[in-house]
């Protein structure tokens, strides 16, 4: 069978300072690490061992890809920056905790 096609979606523009703010390593228990990084101007997704992935913000916070349906929202903490990203698909949720260097 095919693949299910994935809708398009409308993007925004957003500063390369946010979405830089955003790039690093997120954790979840039992699940493959998810990289996030910028490059170009552009943030791109790699969870674990999967092929990387462009993401497009659909908002300040949340992101998407024109490749599956999965969506990436990241949580900001009060002092220190963004401290998770949880991933949405198909009806599951994955709170990923972003790793301090």
């Amino acid at each position: 069978g095919f693949a299910k096609p994935i809708p398009q979606r409308a993007y925004i523009d957003l500063a390369r300072a946010v979405m830089g703010s955003y790039a690093g390593t997120y954790q979840a228990r039992g699940r493959p690490a998810l990289l996030i990084e910028m490059v170009e101007g552009h943030l791109f997704a790699k969870p674990g061992e999967n092929p990387w992935m462009p993401l497009f913000p659909a908002s300040e916070a949340e992101f998407f890809s024109t490749q599956s349906d999965t969506t990436w929202t990241f949580v900001t903490g009060k002092a220190d920056g963004v401290i998770e990203v949880v991933s949405r698909s198909n009806g599951n949720e994955v709170h990923r905790t972003r790793q301090r260097n």
